[in-house]
């Protein structure tokens, strides 16, 4: 899968347990200017570094379903 973000302004994408099988990934790739932030849902966990931001224009990060509500975030990542 693969989620293309083409915001002008920033944004949060929120990652829901439950939804995915622990070993499927979702690829995101931030095209518009927009920084994109990731957020869990509440009872989702997400393991990253060195932080949830998308770092630029272009960035592309996989949240990677290593549980049954746990991503690990990898990519082009900024606190």
């Amino acid at each position: 899968n693969v989620v293309t973000l083409s915001n002008a302004s920033a944004i949060t994408v929120t990652l829901p347990s439950a939804v995915y099988s622990v070993g499927q990934s979702i690829n995101f790739v931030q095209y518009g200017a927009g920084q994109v932030t990731f957020q869990g849902d509440g009872t989702s966990v997400l393991k990253y570094t060195p932080g949830v931001k998308t770092r630029t224009q272009n960035s592309t990060v996989s949240a990677l379903v290593i549980a049954a509500n746990t991503f690990l975030l990898v990519g082009d990542l900024t606190a």
